[in-house]
């Protein structure tokens, strides 16, 4: 058995959850501790700012992840695609995710109160 699909339904699962965070930011008007830990929400400054700044990029990594998972589970259990498949998809995702989290810290920085 080829244990890396259980990375796969994991990223596909954290995207699911990501995605359903971000529409429940946006509904609710409440952020996600999913992003923010509870002691900094605290000192946001305009939390309905912030969630209209990050749910749609929240929403849209999350969309990328389950995208990535799924790919990843045929990838791994129906028909491989190929080596340079392999290293593409996690080169994408990498770079996906390291946007996400550029932004989400911009974001950050604008609405929260910095200590210091």
């Amino acid at each position: 058995m080829d244990y890396i699909i259980i990375f796969d339904v994991i990223i596909a699962v954290l995207g699911m959850y990501l995605l359903y965070s971000a529409l429940q930011m946006k509904r609710t008007q409440k952020i996600s501790t999913l992003i923010v830990n509870k002691d900094a929400i605290a000192k946001c400054r305009d939390k309905k700012s912030f969630i209209e700044s990050i749910y749609k990029k929240m929403a849209l990594f999350g969309i990328v992840s389950i995208v990535f998972g799924i790919c990843g589970c045929i990838d791994d259990m129906v028909y491989s695609f190929g080596r340079t498949y392999d290293i593409v998809s996690v080169l994408l995702y990498l770079a996906a995710w390291f946007l996400f989290s550029r932004e989400i810290r911009n974001e950050s920085g604008k609405y929260f109160y910095q200590e210091g």
